[in-house]
């Protein structure tokens, strides 16, 4: 099997997916190639002398709008893809994130070599050009699947009316091309929530299969101790996750005694160092998991159209009940009052009191804590991931 992304280290929820579908297959007996842009930050891979030149986009101005074709149509990614299929056949090839990196120009190479192509759906960047869907305090409706053009009248890409014309641009392009829609065989959908979304849109794919997202064996832990009144914030420290209604829900809280760790990096960073309040950025694996093994529960008080969030498996695994929010993908996960709590989004009020309630019932929050371990371990398991997943590869063979 071929796994396709845009660059081959662990930075997000989307990365995790990619590396974590690797190992379950690579376990189970299955060879994968990797192709991703050659990031600076990746990690080994065999399959790195085919991986074509990383352009960073990040920093944008007209003068990069005017020098960046590859934006849209990536020639070296294509030609670079095409060598490595002439070294290695897959059956299948699987693609991840490729916006902006490797672009559908691979689409044209892998329907050329007849491979029936997989993709998995993580975010919104087919529909939006805000791919967060989530711009000035509110969801991004306005410039949704076909509408791109609104984006211009509201920078909705980073505040920059030259990234946001160059993402239009690249959109216009895709919806036109068609890539996307005519050369996928099939898409997977982290939530029922993010299917329907697509169907809501109008987006055409030929097959779309709901498969959340899973932990590995290695990811469950045994259960442990945690220090009382412990509880932590783990994600991007941006608005859209819910910092800042986490940062007043915090002012309202009952409980005397209590003490929160902000884990993760984001703009809002600057906004969150404050007395008492401790962040934790640049953490390895290890050393989140040992952190976030001390605490009583965790938070994730997203306020966007969450896919299907790592966050809450992660606490899952570690057996400690999460605080979710009512939106997208997130009320398919957390069963309320059985392995965590569902709050309103943007509420402070509800979420204080959530965070009261289990830092003064330390018993109900070792039970939702238990029961959410046990729900990953039936529902979000390795096993149940790749029957489904080699199943629909069979499929297409």
């Amino acid at each position: 099997m071929l796994q396709i992304h845009k660059w081959h280290f662990l930075a997000s929820g989307a990365d995790r997916a990619y590396f974590s579908t690797c190992a379950a297959l690579e376990k189970r007996g299955v060879e994968v190639a990797h192709f991703t842009s050659a990031h600076p930050k990746n990690v080994f891979s065999p399959w790195s002398k085919y991986f074509p030149k990383y352009h960073d986009f990040s920093h944008f101005s007209l003068k990069g709008l005017l020098s960046a074709p590859s934006f849209i149509w990536n020639f070296e990614a294509a030609r670079c893809l095409e060598k490595l299929l002439q070294d290695f056949k897959p059956d299948v090839a699987h693609l991840h994130n490729i916006y902006h990196h490797l672009t559908p120009s691979i689409l044209k190479v892998l329907k050329k070599y007849n491979i029936p192509v997989v993709m998995t759906v993580h975010d919104f960047n087919l529909l939006n050009p805000n791919y967060v869907c989530y711009h000035n305090g509110a969801i991004c409706r306005h410039a949704f699947y076909g509408h791109y053009l609104n984006a211009l009248f509201h920078n909705c890409v980073g505040e920059s009316f030259f990234k946001t014309l160059l993402v239009v641009i690249q959109m216009l392009f895709d919806k036109f091309a068609r890539r996307y829609e005519t050369d996928i065989d099939a898409y997977i959908f982290g939530s029922n929530f993010y299917r329907n979304k697509f169907l809501e849109a109008g987006f055409n794919f030929k097959r779309g299969e709901v498969m959340p997202h899973f932990l590995l064996e290695s990811e469950y832990f045994e259960a442990t101790n945690s220090s009382a009144g412990n509880f932590a914030f783990a994600g991007r420290l941006s608005e859209e996750k819910g910092v800042r209604v986490l940062l007043d829900a915090l002012k309202l809280i009952q409980t005397k005694i209590w003490n929160i760790s902000f884990i993760g990096s984001g703009s809002l960073k600057n906004e969150i160092e404050r007395p008492g309040y401790k962040v934790y950025d640049n953490l390895s694996k290890s050393e989140r998991e040992n952190l976030l093994k001390q605490q009583q529960f965790i938070i994730g008080p997203s306020v966007c159209w969450e896919n299907m969030s790592y966050g809450i498996l992660e606490s899952y695994g570690l057996h400690k009940p999460i605080i979710g929010t009512k939106i997208g993908g997130i009320t398919e996960m957390i069963e309320d009052g059985i392995t965590g709590l569902l709050v309103e989004p943007n509420d402070p009020k509800s979420l204080a009191a959530a965070i009261d309630t289990l830092l003064q019932q330390p018993h109900l929050c070792q039970s939702l804590g238990e029961r959410g371990f046990q729900l990953a371990k039936t529902k979000y398991n390795e096993q149940v991931f790749l029957e489904k997943l080699l199943s629909l590869y069979g499929d297409l063979i």
